[in-house]
């Protein structure tokens, strides 16, 4: 299973209301055999410039943001992409991206061989 980020950004809501929220997504992420690796709710926060909702049609100044990283296939994220689309009058921006593979680290050679000027 790949790993994905995904940030979430709701229209301001009290922290109940976005829970209440990201806990259905956390559901069908659960329930199509993904994982939830870590949840990070980073609250409201203030826009650099207002964001129109796409369903209202009425501009915000302030979200709510919620990050996820989840591991799973590519159908839970088609899953996913489906819901916050036609979810338009609590997800104003949404972005999931595909983490890079686990870095390894490399480890320093035992033989290593000095150079002299």
């Amino acid at each position: 299973m790949k790993k994905y980020e995904i940030l979430l950004v709701f229209h301001e809501m009290s922290h109940m209301d976005a829970s209440s929220i990201l806990n259905g997504y956390i559901n069908v992420i659960n329930t199509n055999g993904g994982k939830i690796i870590q949840k990070e709710d980073w609250g409201n926060k203030q826009f650099a410039f207002p964001i129109k909702s796409r369903k209202k049609g009425k501009k915000y100044n302030r979200g709510y943001y919620n990050f996820l990283i989840i591991e799973g296939n590519a159908n839970i994220i088609n899953e996913m992409h489906s819901r916050f689309k036609v979810n338009r009058e609590n997800v104003l921006r949404f972005n999931v991206i595909a983490s890079p593979q686990e870095l390894t680290k490399i480890q320093p050679a035992d033989d290593v061989i000095e150079e002299s000027n």
